[in-house]
């Protein structure tokens, strides 16, 4: 399932909340490069066939702090702290170059011998950071150049895209189990002895597909509109707290005390 990721991310924000409201900027920068570095080497020393190092917390903090370093990099140019030109060549030259190196990985590793390159040691140690590295300058020069009038970033911001952005997070809760459900209502259909007929049947894999995709869709927008937005709408909203008033004091009471 997918909600170890979810138990990555809620124990990052609780370590990089504090790091990000009390150390300085030498201090968050180090933070979010030192991942980078030891999380390869953890993965490394920690590595098995089965790759359950994959699914660690001190494994992937490197995932989620190469994010942070793309956010700081931001900052900087928006605050005149780094040329922002620079800031666009880098971002650049970073995703080229991860995407082609996280590309002669895989290949190296095996992923066209359909090997499950997850298993391989190479993979562990060098392909998630790489994937990280990819993933956040991918994000960055998307923020970057979000006001291009070319067709891909047009896509982007168009109100398709915008709401597939906006229900993405329940997306991401709910598609396997989903998907889960609806194969398993074809096996009962098909019978537990035609299974083989499913993985074979790559038409009735894509309707399969087509069928989660559109179901997963309607349910994460029911939750987004009826659940997740009310709650989003109160983080705004302000409780006032009723203050106990003192009871006054009569004149005879004060004159007693």
């Amino acid at each position: 399932m997918v909600y170890w990721s979810l138990s990555i991310e809620e124990l990052f924000y609780l370590v990089w909340a504090p790091i990000i409201l009390k150390g300085s900027r030498r201090t968050v920068f180090f933070f979010s490069i030192a991942p980078l570095v030891i999380c390869p080497i953890l993965r490394a020393l920690a590595h098995t066939p089965s790759f359950g190092e994959a699914y660690g917390f001190l494994f992937r903090f490197d995932s989620l702090a190469a994010g942070g370093l793309v956010a700081m990099l931001l900052l900087a140019a928006g605050e005149g702290r780094l040329s922002a030109r620079l800031l666009d060549r880098g971002l650049v030259m970073t995703t080229l170059c991860s995407s082609l190196s996280l590309f002669a990985l895989s290949w190296y590793c095996g992923i066209f011998r359909k090997v499950e390159i997850r298993s391989t040691l190479a993979f562990s140690v060098f392909g998630y950071t790489l994937l990280a590295i990819l993933c956040a300058s991918l994000v960055g020069v998307c923020v970057r150049w979000s006001g291009s009038l070319s067709i891909f970033f047009r896509l982007l911001r168009s109100k398709p895209a915008v709401y597939l952005g906006t229900i993405s997070y329940m997306l991401y809760l709910i598609h396997m189990p989903v998907y889960v459900f609806f194969q398993l209502m074809v096996l009962k259909y098909l019978g537990q002895s035609n299974a083989l007929v499913l993985d074979m049947n790559n038409g009735l894999l894509v309707m399969l597909g087509v069928i989660t995709a559109l179901c997963t869709i309607a349910i994460a927008g029911l939750s987004w509109r009826y659940f997740e937005a009310p709650i989003l709408q109160l983080k705004n909203r302000t409780f006032s707290v009723p203050i106990r008033r003192r009871p006054r004091q009569t004149t005879a009471n004060a004159a007693t005390l």
